[in-house]
């Protein structure tokens, strides 16, 4: 399953990057790890994306897709982000 995932330069100190303002790419979740790892083949489309100067991320819009055969880890995952929120 393919996801869209958003690039942008980990530079921005002032400024947001938008959803509507970053790179949109196309990869499996595969994929998105194998670059994480620093393992990303030429047929990954991330492979060209330097992890170090660039960020890649999923809105969380999508992690029902991702743990669709695992809900109940799907809720811990949002309880704890809605623990971790009440302590900022």
């Amino acid at each position: 399953m393919n996801l869209v995932f958003y690039i942008n330069k980990n530079d921005l100190v002032t400024d947001v990057c938008w959803e509507t303002q970053c790179a949109h790419i196309e990869v499996t979740l595969h994929q998105y790890v194998a670059w994480l790892e620093g393992d990303a083949g030429a047929d990954n489309p991330l492979v060209d994306v330097d992890r170090t100067l660039y960020s890649c991320y999923i809105d969380y819009k999508y992690m029902k897709d991702i743990f669709q055969d695992h809900e109940d880890l799907l809720k811990v995952i949002f309880e704890l982000m809605v623990i971790n929120e009440s302590f900022h």
